[in-house]
């Protein structure tokens, strides 16, 4: 992920792409370690060989959650209004502070919201975030933020079943709102896999859904399965089961087509 701005957007590959090579130049030049892969052989995490045993050595510090008292966090937006990268997993989040939203040149947040089961409207004003990754205790969270009117959103993760708005195309156009620059969904609910929400993302690589998958996979619910069979660049897809009510083993039955470029499948608890 480009989290400041380094590489361009130039020629037909995408910015992912781009970075994958920049990357894979390093990794070739011996400037950069792999330290894990993914199954289909790219690379996961990574480090700069020098620096591995510090890090290492700070990796308990820095995955431990603090508390920071509200004035404090209020302070950030104000002592540093030109941030582009806000990394905040380590710190607990009991209430949004208004003075966050004011940062327009955030392009990549990370939230650590224990208590909180709402991502408000106002988030959606940050219109320069690429990447938004939101952490929370919570089995569910209510997205209200407007990610269809994020021009340059390209990844959302959540480690939650996530409730995506339903897309209201503006007053003074006719035209439907669609996120061309959105790669990444992960994790949302099965009910959020309507035509109306999919189709506003016609060009996303990876799907995360967790939830009940039933509702998903079901022959009476198949339209919401048929809604993830029209995303023809998705490449990657994993489906996590959660229903805590039913025991029943699910299966995928033949009938089901995927998408022509799914590369990975991966099924948890189903």
């Amino acid at each position: 992920m480009d989290r400041r701005g380094f590489i361009q957007y130039k020629g037909n590959l995408s910015l992912e792409c781009k970075a994958e090579n920049y990357l894979n130049d390093l990794v070739n030049r011996n400037l950069v370690m792999v330290m894990r892969r993914t199954s289909d052989g790219q690379i996961k995490t990574c480090c700069v060989h020098d620096m591995y045993e510090f890090c290492w050595s700070f990796l308990r510090v820095s995955s431990e959650k603090i508390d920071i008292p509200p004035a404090v966090i209020t302070n950030i937006p104000r002592a540093f209004p030109l941030l582009r990268v806000l990394d905040t997993e380590s710190i607990k989040f009991s209430r949004f502070c208004k003075e966050f939203f004011q940062l327009y040149h955030l392009r990549y947040i990370t939230f650590s919201l224990d208590l909180i089961k709402v991502l408000p409207k106002n988030v959606g004003g940050l219109w320069n975030v690429q990447t938004l990754i939101v952490n929370t205790q919570q089995i569910n969270l209510d997205i209200q933020a407007d990610i269809w009117n994020m021009p340059r959103l390209r990844h959302l993760h959540t480690n939650t079943s996530a409730k995506l708005p339903t897309p209201v195309a503006p007053k003074t156009s006719k035209f439907t709102l669609v996120n061309q620059s959105l790669q990444t969904l992960s994790a949302i609910a099965p009910e959020s896999c309507t035509e109306d929400v999919l189709s506003r993302a016609p060009n996303l690589k990876k799907l995360g859904i967790r939830g009940e998958i039933a509702k998903l996979l079901e022959p009476k619910k198949f339209e919401l399965f048929n809604n993830v069979k029209k995303l023809q660049c998705l490449e990657n897809m994993k489906l996590i089961n959660v229903d805590q009510t039913d025991q029943k083993q699910l299966r995928l039955s033949p009938a089901y087509i995927f998408p022509t470029k799914l590369r990975k499948l991966t099924l948890s608890d189903t």
